[in-house]
């Protein structure tokens, strides 16, 4: 809260004016029934007089300011009486040399009901007298001086059977005055005023008000008031009382006024809030309250947000993603982060940035795998994180760099979500991969080197065969009873198939193909057209057997129809 400087406010006004400043017009609340204003030449001589007042004026409270000359001991005492007539009195106070007063009443000239008290030396300057009361009067008597809260206080019962048991039935009260007289030389009042209520009144036509405020910068609340005597100001910040107010009084009037003025200097954010002034009559408590709200409002945005949305996990150590924001209000900024405990969020809403309040929120992770993070001010979103440690996601022989994964250098491999590859001896033949003997194919359309260890090492590359061949440059054909599909690469992704075609054709399943011209097959052997055989080719050239018999010579001439040559088989009945 910025440091508040109350100060005395000099107002200047002629007696009887309306207005207590040029700007702000206060209600005449009271009606003055005597002023002297030249009191001061009246004191030590006579100041007897007699006030003619109209039937029913006297009523609500009464003031009357008064100086004495007690310093002299050569005068009686002063009598102030309100009556009805010379014989019934409402009320009669008697103000002796010995600083003391004494209060009663009487009817048809007999005394009633004394009662008597004393005052003090720094008292004694006014008399109030209230018939609000069903019963009785309130009297109080204390010091005009605004910073002085002495006073005495009695009551004086006009209605108790123990005062006026005899003329119960025909009291007279206040209201009934219709004249009010002094005598005596002790005392010269200043004024008499009469007050239909104790409550004050705004000078101020609107009771509250908004006012929009900048920090850093100094505003001025003025509160006034008028009404019956006496007059305090008391001020509070949201509920809390301020201290140590100064106020400015006119009191030599009927209707007293009161004006406060408190600076807020250099106006921060526990200066934002509502500023109540509560205008208090100090004798009967009644108040009024004027309240400004000062307002202050930025919009929100953020500052500043985490350099990384990346961590590296290492035991024994955590890593902070802070966020800051500015603006007001930031009551309503909050930081979700999904899967995480909210003892790992914290905030701290009293910073200020660039004279602008900031609020601050940070999240601490360790071992998590992924955190989705949203900083929102209530509905409104600020800004999203999606924070993965390194190596989330990585498979075998990858390793983790940020928040990508890359293939372990050649020789290397790794466990999934992996940061570092370690060197590895592979044996796997060409176009496998694996450690020792756990060696697996490379996907179809790829091959690898001899000894690779990872699925990384597995290349693709361009291949000019057929179905049922594999190779790049020069293309083989796969084993029999194995086959592949077209562009295949390496032996491995020859696969073996179960055939079912007849004599004479190749192909899987019941989807079959006569054997090429010039070939045969088994039945059920050829999956692919080169499973087919060569077959014998027919010859009409006789066949010449020769040898001797016992000495003799001799030759035989063979036709035969059908030879088989140059195949491993010949169907029965096929030319």
């Amino acid at each position: 809260m910025g440091v508040l400087l109350l100060f005395q406010l000099l107002v200047f006004l002629l007696l009887n004016e309306p207005v207590v400043s040029s700007e702000i017009a206060c209600p005449e609340v009271c009606t003055a029934l005597h002023n002297d204003t030249d009191w001061s030449t009246s004191l030590y001589t006579n100041s007897s007089f007699e006030l003619p007042v109209n039937a029913g004026t006297v009523t609500g409270i009464v003031t009357a300011e008064f100086q004495t000359s007690y310093d002299s001991f050569t005068c009686s005492s002063n009598r102030l009486e309100f009556k009805k007539d010379d014989f019934n009195v409402s009320l009669a106070i008697s103000f002796w040399p010995k600083k003391r007063i004494e209060v009663y009443g009487y009817q048809s000239g007999v005394k009633l009901g004394s009662k008597r008290f004393e005052f003090t030396d720094k008292m004694g300057h006014y008399v109030q007298i209230s018939d609000r009361s069903s019963d009785h009067y309130s009297i109080k008597m204390g010091n005009t001086d605004p910073q002085s809260s002495e006073i005495i206080s009695t009551d004086y019962n006009y209605d108790s059977a123990s005062t006026w048991t005899e003329f119960k039935n025909n009291n007279i009260r206040l209201t009934d005055t219709r004249r009010i007289t002094n005598e005596g030389e002790c005392i010269v009042f200043k004024y008499i005023s009469v007050c239909p209520d104790a409550t004050p009144r705004l000078c101020d036509t609107e009771p509250s008000s908004s006012i929009p405020a900048e920090l850093g910068q100094t505003y001025t609340l003025t509160c006034s008031g008028s009404g019956a005597p006496f007059l305090s100001v008391k001020w509070s910040k949201d509920g809390s009382e301020v201290t140590g107010s100064q106020e400015s009084h006119v009191t030599n009037r009927a209707t007293h006024r009161i004006v406060s003025m408190l600076e807020i200097e250099d106006f921060a954010i526990g200066d934002v809030g509502n500023w109540t002034c509560t205008i208090v009559n100090e004798n009967f408590g009644n108040q009024v309250t004027k309240t400004m709200e000062y307002i202050y409002r930025k919009e929100v945005e953020v500052s500043s947000r985490p350099e990384n949305d990346f961590y590296l996990e290492t035991p024994g150590q955590k890593t902070k993603f802070e966020w800051k924001v500015t603006g007001w209000p930031l009551e309503n900024v909050a930081l979700n982060c999904e899967g995480v405990n909210t003892s790992k969020i914290a905030e701290n809403r009293s910073g200020y940035h660039d004279n602008i309040p900031s609020s601050q929120f940070s999240v601490t992770l360790e071992d998590e795998d992924q955190v989705i993070c949203a900083l929102q001010n209530g509905e409104e979103v600020l800004d999203t994180q999606n924070i993965t440690k390194v190596g989330y996601g990585c498979v075998e022989g990858e390793m983790g760099v940020n928040k990508t994964c890359i293939p372990c250098p050649t020789g290397e491999t790794s466990t999934a979500g992996s940061v570092l590859c370690s060197p590895v001896q592979g044996s796997c033949e060409v176009g496998m991969y694996g450690e020792g003997e756990g060696c697996k194919p490379c996907p179809w359309g790829t091959t690898s080197p001899s000894k690779a260890v990872k699925l990384q090492e597995c290349q693709v590359v361009e291949s000019v065969c057929e179905e049922g061949e594999y190779g790049t440059n020069v293309c083989h054909v796969c084993p029999p009873g194995t086959t592949s599909l077209p562009h295949s690469v390496k032996l491995q992704d020859c696969e073996e198939k179960v055939g079912q075609c007849d004599w004479g054709y190749f192909g899987v399943g019941a989807e079959c193909a006569p054997c090429p011209q010039g070939s045969s097959s088994k039945f059920g052997s050829a999956v692919k057209a080169q499973d087919c055989s060569v077959r014998a080719q027919r010859t009409d050239l006789p066949w010449i057997i020769g040898g001797t018999a016992g000495g003799v010579m001799f030759m035989v001439l063979l036709s035969i129809g059908i030879v088989c040559v140059a195949q491993k088989w010949c169907r029965s009945g096929q030319e």
